[in-house]
């Protein structure tokens, strides 16, 4: 699934929404990169079906969003 729009380039380092599920979008940051796939640690820690917690996830690109990449106390670009 190429997206032919803008492609954002994601670094270590980087804030980032998570899609971590169907409609569960959680706001993290990029530890690590390998094989094109995301190592994010989250806010929060979730649960995935299995009823596992963690609260790193690894995901690939097409399940990050950016965030607002300003220090302002925290907002993050969360949808509506």
């Amino acid at each position: 699934m190429a997206d032919s729009s803008t492609t954002h380039q994601y670094n270590i380092g980087d804030a980032v929404l998570v899609h971590v599920s169907p409609g569960v979008v959680i706001p993290g940051v990029i530890q690590d990169e390998q094989n094109g796939q995301f190592t994010v640690r989250l806010a929060q820690p979730w649960a995935d079906e299995t009823g596992n917690k963690s609260d790193t996830t690894t995901v690939s690109p097409d399940k990050l969003d950016p965030s607002i990449e300003e220090e302002t106390g925290g907002e993050t670009a969360l949808p509506g």
